[in-house]
């Protein structure tokens, strides 16, 4: 991955994510490139870099990840039938995980699909 980047929209999980975005960073800067080599399987050159964004996922764009992890585990049905109206817009081949709730009609999507199930 050329980026990963994270939405929070409470301020406590953010500084979270700063924290370790800041030991990801600290890493970067201080590994010799050949252990990260050995260790990731591709040079430090290709790291990604890693973004903290504090705010609504609804907002953001993201149709073109290559991979999508949603945290869902405190998600209503709602919020849920919302994120899977976004993973419409993704580009083809994008994989989509989420933590302890289903995707909305995740077995209904298919190659070419542009639209929600009725």
């Amino acid at each position: 991955f050329e980026r990963v980047w994270g939405i929070e929209i409470l301020e406590s999980l953010q500084n979270v994510s700063i924290n370790l975005k800041e030991v990801y960073d600290t890493y970067l800067t201080g590994v010799e490139p050949t252990e990260y080599e050995q260790i990731f399987g591709w040079p430090l050159a290709s790291a990604p870099r890693f973004d903290v964004v504090l705010g609504d996922i609804y907002a953001h764009d993201w149709s073109d990840s290559d991979m999508i992890f949603c945290n869902s585990t405190c998600f209503t049905a709602d919020m849920m039938e919302g994120i899977y109206q976004k993973t419409l817009t993704c580009k083809k081949g994008t994989w989509f995980v989420t933590m302890s709730k289903k995707l909305p009609h995740a077995e209904r999507i298919t190659e070419g699909s542009a639209a929600a199930p009725d």
